[in-house]
């Protein structure tokens, strides 16, 4: 027997793009359970983003762009950039320099210009990385 979680799985995938987000939220889908071609719309980009991983923001950053979420919508524009600039998030997923410069990149041209200063901010957030020390092994 289904779950309702099944059912409304299913009927995520064959529903009208406008229906996803009530579904996405009330039953905590995941950006991997969505459908691809769902993925274009900035309404279901603002319907998970809440549910999404600083990995996975930076992940997805290229798609979030391309939906025009951010530009289009301040609440969620607001809401990227402080995800951003979450120096937590950035230590506890041992998040580095490079991963956030990639996502950086999509932001040249103009495009969401409104969060490339967001990212100029977490790059100062990144810890340095811990160099290991060589032990001398003991020769016996």
């Amino acid at each position: 027997m289904e779950s309702d979680r099944e059912r409304a799985l299913l009927l995520l995938r064959r529903i009208v793009p406008i229906g996803a987000p009530d579904l996405i939220k009330k039953y905590n889908f995941t950006v991997e359970e969505v459908p691809e071609k769902l993925l274009e719309k900035p309404f279901v980009w603002k319907a998970l983003l809440h549910s999404l991983s600083y990995k996975q923001l930076l992940n997805n950053f290229d798609a979030i762009v391309l939906s025009s979420l951010l530009e289009t919508d301040v609440e969620a524009r607001s809401l990227v950039t402080d995800m951003i600039k979450n120096k937590d998030a950035i230590v506890s997923e041992k998040i580095t320099k490079a991963m956030i410069t990639k996502a950086h990149k999509s932001c040249a041209n103009g495009i969401c210009s409104k969060v490339a200063n967001a990212f100029e901010d977490a790059l100062a957030l990144v810890p340095a990385p811990v160099k290991k020390r060589k032990t001398k092994s003991k020769k016996q």
